[in-house]
């Protein structure tokens, strides 16, 4: 099982503002907590930095935590310093001193988000959705526990290249059948919890790769949250990993930990304790 360590002393620049808070970060007004983890993305993060500020300015509901997954690369030194730079109250980030995977790092910021915060979301840290999807989601759970996006209406995943929307859908469809879940898209990196169900569903997760939002899933509908799938809308010119070598070890790695998702059900390892 994942585990949620105290967050170092100097892991985030507005930690070091309340040092005696070891269980998020103050973020006064904000109701829904963003997590964008971030890895080896030197020379784009002020870029996106800019754009999240951008648009927290005119968003007071949500605040915004990058997460730098353990980057070997200059990542870490560029985020902290756009973030220093822009000063916004409600733009945050976190430190991983070790690769976690994508899923370890949103796991991470969902356990150092502030604590008022009732919603906690995230997404993918080179933002390929429009940021108005976040409202879709966030409205999304009025009604329900968790909010997933998907790309599979009027054909959103077009921008992506044939071989990896192949893959994609290959992916989809063999979790589909093998988990019996009836959402269009799983992998998309857009998703919105309620607290608690983020809590309770993080809580039991041993998957930290690409793979994560299956289990996620997996625990969800096991502990009966109500799941509601809303469209999201691929940015245009996204840049998407095109690699077919790259591709194909992703996959691998997916379908193994499909496998692992299974065996831990059928050995109760996600039973209550």
């Amino acid at each position: 099982m994942i585990s949620f360590p105290p967050i170092p002393p100097a892991a985030s620049r507005a930690a070091k503002a309340h040092p005696g808070d070891q269980t998020g970060i103050k973020t006064a007004g904000a109701t829904m907590a963003v997590i964008l983890p971030i890895y080896k993305a030197a020379g784009h993060i002020d870029e996106v930095v800019d754009r999240v500020v951008a648009f927290a300015e005119t968003a007071p509901n949500y605040s915004f935590y990058f997460v730098n997954d353990g980057s070997p690369d200059a990542t870490g030194a560029q985020l902290q310093a756009a973030v220093t730079r822009c000063a916004h109250p409600r733009v945050h980030e976190l430190d991983l001193t070790a690769n976690r995977g994508k899923g370890g790092a949103v796991a991470y910021g969902f356990a150092h988000a502030a604590p008022e915060a009732q919603y906690l979301a995230f997404l993918d840290g080179d933002l390929p959705y429009a940021f108005t999807d976040l409202d879709t989601l966030y409205a999304a759970l009025a009604h329900a526990d968790i909010a997933i996006g998907s790309r599979r209406h009027e054909n959103q995943i077009h921008g992506a290249p044939r071989r990896r929307h192949l893959i994609g859908r290959l992916f989809n469809i063999g979790v589909r059948l093998g988990f019996g879940f009836s959402y269009q898209d799983t992998q998309a990196g857009l998703k919105a919890f309620r607290r608690e169900a983020a809590r309770r569903i993080f809580g039991l997760m041993t998957t930290t790769g690409f793979s994560f939002d299956v289990e996620v899933l997996f625990l969800a509908r096991r502990q009966g949250w109500r799941v509601v799938e809303e469209p999201v809308h691929l940015q245009p010119g996204h840049a998407f990993e095109t690699r077919p070598l790259r591709l194909v070890r992703i996959a691998l790695r997916m379908a193994w930990d499909v496998v692992r998702i299974r065996s831990n059900a059928l050995l109760g390892r996600y039973d209550p304790r």
